[in-house]
């Protein structure tokens, strides 16, 4: 992988792409923690280019009536 998160902190395993916490994003208890206000985690650009990708991120809602969000983009 070019990076994995486990979220005991901001960094990644290689610690090549830390996240950037932004309007309420917390790390908590080995997970990330959105509060739902445009809260959200970024990192800077990936230190080479792709040539395939698998996205992969576990998730879980508060509730079953949680609507709309994002979980994991790729950018340009």
């Amino acid at each position: 992988p070019l990076a994995a998160w486990e979220f005991d902190d901001e960094k990644d395993r290689s610690g090549k792409l830390p996240l950037t916490l932004h309007g309420g994003a917390r790390v908590a208890d080995g997970k990330l923690l959105l509060d739902g206000k445009a809260s959200y985690a970024l990192t800077g650009p990936l230190t080479r280019p792709l040539t395939g990708k698998t996205l992969v991120a576990w998730v879980a809602t508060e509730d079953l009536k949680q609507r709309g969000g994002g979980v994991m983009m790729l950018e340009t």
